[in-house]
């Protein structure tokens, strides 16, 4: 008898190890459940999002396409923009490309400490289109051009973007709440 009560507990130890487990999606199975054309890179998080600036100067392809498969916190330390490695590479002319936040959010934007140079989650857009994406939490106070998407804007597509609760301050360049300078853009539903 007491045999096999420890064959059932070892059982029940098993099931409940195998029931936990398969509670977690594996990553490849939560990628399968992002929305959006699958010829869109995926961006589920942080390093997700600095992959980009990775893959613009690896490629030297600036006009990639993205879409946002979830809501994403940025780190309390500060973020590098995307088009500006941590090394200090920048690329040139900025971000080209596509990104499609799918309604998902970006929270939490501020510099690294100690960096005082262009910012927004873009560094620069150019002929770029970036569409239903919620930027919120943005806090910048410094010398450069500045706004919650990019320093400096020309010739992109923006399209149903939402900035909520945007503090963006420049003492000696352009700031604004979407960006520091906007130049041959079209915005709709900003």
């Amino acid at each position: 008898m007491k045999r096999r009560s420890v064959g059932v507990t070892a059982i029940m130890r098993l099931l409940g190890s195998l029931a936990e487990v398969s509670a977690k999606p594996a990553l490849t199975e939560m990628q399968s459940i992002c929305p959006g054309p699958a010829e869109y890179r995926e961006v589920w998080s942080v390093a997700d999002l600095q992959g980009i600036t990775v893959s613009m100067l690896a490629d030297n392809s600036p006009d990639l396409k993205y879409r946002q498969c979830a809501d994403i916190e940025l780190p309390a330390a500060g973020f590098f923009p995307i088009g500006r490695h941590p090394n200090g590479q920048i690329v040139s002319g900025g971000f080209r490309g596509e990104y499609l936040g799918q309604g998902f959010r970006i929270s939490g934007q501020r510099p690294v400490a100690g960096v005082n140079e262009r910012f927004g989650l873009f560094r620069e857009l150019t002929g770029a289109r970036i569409s239903n994406l919620h930027i919120e939490n943005t806090q910048y106070v410094g010398t450069d051009s500045a706004g919650a998407l990019a320093s400096t804007i020309t010739g992109a597509t923006l399209e149903d973007l939402t900035l909520t609760n945007i503090a963006v301050r420049s003492t000696n360049e352009q700031a604004g709440a979407l960006a520091g300078s906007i130049s041959g853009s079209s915005l709709n539903r900003i």
